[in-house]
């Protein structure tokens, strides 16, 4: 998940969305590590990361799962590239909807690398959701 603001108004879109046509929402949170130390990724020390992780995604979901109650919510979360495991669960998508952090100078121009490959690349309709510019 980006930054605070996009992820907001991304998982809005999402929900009400979901909510709309009566379908499941599936919310995946992508991370990596590539400072970590090969030696000591061990299967529990993985195994606590996926736990912290875990936790990082429902406490961003849990207003949202409260706010719409009929929307069915399935948690995924991966170890990988975030476009690469976006892509991977859009096969099966109606819609994937990702933020987008929209630094830089020319923010209102520029897609971050996530939006501008699944765009690309994504096997279902993408909805590449932005703050507003106060937001």
């Amino acid at each position: 998940m980006a930054g605070a603001a996009s992820d907001e108004v991304a998982l809005a879109f999402a929900f009400d969305a979901a909510a709309a046509r009566h379908l499941p929402l599936v919310a995946v949170h992508a991370w990596s590590d590539p400072m970590a130390d090969p030696v000591t990724r061990t299967p529990s020390a993985m195994q606590e990361i996926e736990t912290i992780e875990g936790g990082r995604l429902a406490e961003r979901l849990s207003g949202w799962i409260l706010k719409y109650p009929d929307v069915a919510v399935e948690q995924v979360v991966v170890e990988g590239p975030a476009a690469q495991v976006l892509l991977a669960r859009a096969e099966h998508a109606q819609l994937l909807v990702v933020g987008c952090r929209g630094r830089g100078q020319f923010a209102g121009l520029l897609l971050g690398s996530v939006s501008h490959a699944v765009l690309h690349r994504a096997p279902c309709p993408v909805a590449v959701v932005r703050p507003d510019r106060d937001g």
